[in-house]
């Protein structure tokens, strides 16, 4: 909450009342802004009874009005102050601030707009207009105004608001301009290099994104973010090892995010004589967060990958026991319930397994994985008029799946 903002442009305002309440106001406001809003009324009202012009009481009243669940009183301090803008259009910052606190982005933006008109100078008006518009999903307005400042002063700021209003419209071209422009101004800021290149990976021009973040990288090369997202570039345009490299390096930089870890699950497949590298991260990832179902669950599913072959069960146990230990954290995750379904399998306890898996289809059933270890399970039972049905709903899911990789769609999904 911007309290404090507000407070202090409060503190700052000269009053409009030959009348000063400012020791009732002060008192006020720092009982507000301990959130002690019981005395901030009593103060206020008080203040208010010395000074109804005062547009720091009508405001500060209105907060408190606001915090108290009193809607319609708040609404005649703000109605109060709106009068007295009209003399004074200055007080339209303080108004604005009111209902940036509220939560109505629509109404600051609206506010804040007509601030612009009375000072056009001053360009954080313009700034803020658009991104009370952005916030209340009025793009086009968002744009409008982050334009018109940009015509008075270049400012990196109103570059980024530019760009994510683009954004939001639809035109990628025009974002990516605006960013660009921002990188111009702030060409250290590691943040609008990212989102110049999430615009990239959004509409799956991988070599541009990659691009993009590589020359981000010779600035940021202890980034996380920019790793992940190089990784994601390189999946795409399928250089399987060079986005492993990257999501690994990733997640040795931020050891406890989810993503890179959970990305680094889904190369699985990928991994060839860096599964042992995948499956040590796996392990610190889980071991630094014991109660994390992610965790367990890529920790269990790398071990099991990294089993090879055998007629033991007992080879089997760890990899089951810490994906049990994710289903046991999150029983709705259809991932866990699969790989213990595998792990399951290759123990032979097959009853076991099929309740596993069937777990898994019911969770996501438009998945073929499950489908494909169900018929076998289904096999071993002697269960055949159901491997027979699990066996063609796995064609059927294959296929779909087919054709959405072939239409771009990616499966790098975070969990």
């Amino acid at each position: 909450m911007y309290y404090f903002l507000l407070i202090a442009v409060l503190l700052l305002s000269a009053p409009l009342s030959a009348q000063t309440p400012d020791e009732q106001l002060r008192t006020g406001l720092v009982a507000l802004q301990s959130n002690n809003l019981p005395d901030a009324l009593s103060a206020l009202q008080q203040a208010k009874d010395v000074a109804s012009n005062d547009v720091r009481v009508r405001l500060a009243l209105a907060e408190t009005y606001r915090l108290l669940d009193r809607p319609q009183d708040a609404e005649q301090e703000t109605t109060a102050v709106a009068k007295m803008a009209e003399e004074n259009p200055a007080l339209l910052r303080g108004l604005s601030i009111y209902f940036e606190n509220a939560g109505d982005a629509a109404e600051a933006a609206r506010i804040e707009s007509s601030y612009t008109q009375y000072f056009p100078d001053d360009l954080s008006g313009f700034g803020r207009a658009a991104t009370f518009y952005l916030e209340a999903g009025d793009a086009s307005n968002a744009a409008e105004f982050a334009m018109s400042g940009l015509e008075r002063r270049e400012m990196a700021s109103l570059y980024e608001i530019l760009a994510a209003a683009q954004a939001q419209l639809g035109r990628d071209q025009e974002a990516a301009e605006a960013f660009r422009g921002a990188i111009r101004l702030k060409p250290y800021d590691e943040g609008i290099r990212y989102h110049l290149a999430y615009l990239s990976l959004r509409r799956q021009d991988f070599d541009q994104g990659l691009q993009v973040l590589d020359e981000a990288r010779e600035l940021f090369d202890k980034s996380p973010r920019i790793e992940l997202a190089r990784g994601t570039a390189l999946y795409g345009l399928r250089r399987f090892d060079e986005a492993i490299e990257s999501f690994l390096k990733a997640a040795r930089l931020a050891p406890g995010a989810a993503q890179p870890h959970y990305f680094l699950g889904r190369m699985i497949e990928h991994s060839g004589d860096r599964l042992v590298d995948i499956l040590e991260r796996q392990r610190a990832f889980a071991e630094a967060q014991p109660d994390s179902y992610l965790g367990s669950f890529l920790y269990g599913q790398a071990l099991l990958a990294s089993l090879p072959p055998s007629d033991d069960p007992a080879a089997y146990e760890q990899s089951a026991q810490v994906l049990r230990r994710s289903v046991e954290l999150k029983n709705d995750y259809w991932e866990s319930h699969f790989e213990l379904g595998q792990a399951l399998e290759r123990q032979k306890r097959y009853e076991e397994a099929q309740t596993e898996l069937e777990r898994a289809v019911e969770l996501n059933p438009q998945s073929s994985k499950p489908q494909y270890r169900l018929s076998r399970v289904y096999t071993r039972l002697g269960k055949t008029e159901l491997a027979e049905a699990a066996r063609k709903k796995h064609a059927e899911l294959t296929e779909t799946e087919r054709e959405a990789i072939g239409s771009g769609l990616t499966p790098l999904a975070q969990p």
